[in-house]
């Protein structure tokens, strides 16, 4: 006869928490497999791509003008009996100037002054040149002493070693007496303009100087009054630019009472700026034109 299996009694090891453990810990959750699936499928993230540098601008190509009007700061220039001053009065034309140059959309127009600035001559001449500029316009107003009579009309001046006329070469050596006036020293640049003046050998420059202002002289004489003599040409030290076509314009003068009145009348200087905006007009298609041929 089998004998009867007494069951055993359960350890206490087996019933007892483990030592150590404690009665409130929170029971360990284990993640799903859809959410482990999930992890591995989510697109690993990545550096947001680098922008591209930007493409620099081409350069700007249209022809660069500079317009310089005359004086400026402790040199008034000449002035008119009634007190209008040369300086002020060939600073707002030639303001007037730059912006209608500008509107036409066909150039890059830059002014050696904007407001009432004293610059040396040398200074307006490095101004063009620094910047390769493809014409030079300077503008001034003229006067005669009492003794010299009177005279009116516009002028336009070249350079030129030799004076076209007397008057010319008294005109630019007053003009030439501005850095002088401002107390500047210029015996360390006679080398200097010895040697533009020979740089200005250089038949193209004296060319294009040339036709510009002949081409102004035409248009002007439909707007302005012309001196008797319009086209003349002297030594001017902001004309010596030796690669820079360069002009000097004489708007009129303040001494003549007919020429004043124009000066300082707002409609006679929107037309002859007009007439100064068809001749640079011309200048350049002419070389365009000139310059395809070739």
């Amino acid at each position: 006869m089998a004998k009867a299996v007494t069951p055993k009694k359960p350890t206490k090891a087996a019933s007892a928490p483990a030592r150590g453990a404690t009665k409130n810990a929170a029971p360990v959750k284990v993640a799903s497999t859809k959410a482990l699936a999930a992890k591995k499928a989510a697109p690993a993230k990545t550096a947001p791509a680098k922008k591209a540098p930007a493409a620099k601008p081409a350069p700007d190509a249209r022809p660069l003008i500079v317009i310089d009007p005359g004086h400026g700061g402790i040199d008034n220039g000449t002035r008119a009996a009634s007190g209008e001053m040369e300086k002020t009065i060939v600073l707002e034309f030639s303001l007037m100037l730059r912006d209608k140059i500008e509107k036409t959309g066909k150039y890059r127009v830059v002014m050696t002054r904007t407001d009432d600035t004293f610059v040396a001559l040398g200074d307006r001449v490095q101004f063009a040149r620094g910047r390769q500029a493809s014409l030079f316009i300077s503008i001034h107003a003229d006067a005669l002493r009492r003794r010299e009579g009177d005279a009116q009309g516009a002028t336009v001046y070249t350079l030129s070693e030799r004076a076209s006329d007397a008057r010319a070469a008294r005109l630019a050596e007053a003009e030439n007496q501005a850095d002088a006036i401002a107390g500047l020293d210029l015996s360390s640049q006679e080398k200097d303009v010895a040697g533009i003046l020979i740089d200005l050998a250089r038949r193209e420059t004296k060319t294009f100087s040339l036709q510009f202002a002949q081409g102004l002289v035409g248009q002007l004489k439909n707007a302005a009054r012309l001196h008797q003599h319009p086209l003349k040409s002297a030594a001017f030290v902001v004309l010596k630019a030796p690669d820079v076509p360069s002009i000097l314009v004489e708007l009129g003068y303040v001494t003549n009472k007919a020429d004043l009145k124009s000066l300082i009348s707002a409609e006679w200087r929107d037309r002859t700026a007009d007439s100064i905006v068809q001749a640079v007009d011309t200048f350049f298609t002419t070389r365009l034109a000139g310059a395809r041929q070739n």
